[in-house]
């Protein structure tokens, strides 16, 4: 019983009750600074609108179709810094009017978004892709212990 009643005497003083406030109003601050600051070159709204246009697909298509808008993307930066991209597999014309027209464009307003967010997508959908062969890795090397 005394046990309780010290710690009612110590949580009803001021300089606790003070020390909690200023502790909650910090924390939200830093909650709000956390949110609000633009680390990823993308916003949360184009990251969901990118999966978007994933949903639906299976594994692999959702990892074909991303790795092709990787290339392309990657090709199109290149020729954006002057490089000849003539010796790719790719159409070299149909590329640069994409890059005229800034149709590579589908979530982001900038070529530097677009790659960050086509990077993330792409190492997250080859995770699920190579899921399988972990698993059998990991069923091998119990086996082996």
């Amino acid at each position: 019983m005394i046990f309780i009643n010290e710690l009612i005497k110590a949580f009803c003083k001021r300089t606790t009750i003070a020390i909690f406030a200023v502790l909650l109003i910090l924390n939200g601050v830093l909650l709000y600074i956390n949110e609000t600051k633009q680390t990823l070159e993308y916003t949360p709204e184009q990251y969901k609108a990118a999966y978007q246009t994933l949903e639906g697909l299976d594994t692999h298509a959702a990892f074909k179709q991303i790795s092709q808008k990787k290339t392309e993307l990657e090709l199109i930066q290149r020729l954006s810094f002057g490089e000849d991209i003539s010796q790719e597999n790719c159409n070299a014309e149909e590329l640069l009017k994409s890059y005229k027209n800034k149709d590579y464009l589908e979530f982001t307003n900038d070529i530097y978004p677009e790659i960050e967010l086509t990077d993330r997508l792409f190492e997250e959908i080859s995770v699920c892709e190579n899921y399988d062969s972990y698993l059998e890795n990991i069923d091998s090397t119990a086996r082996k212990m």
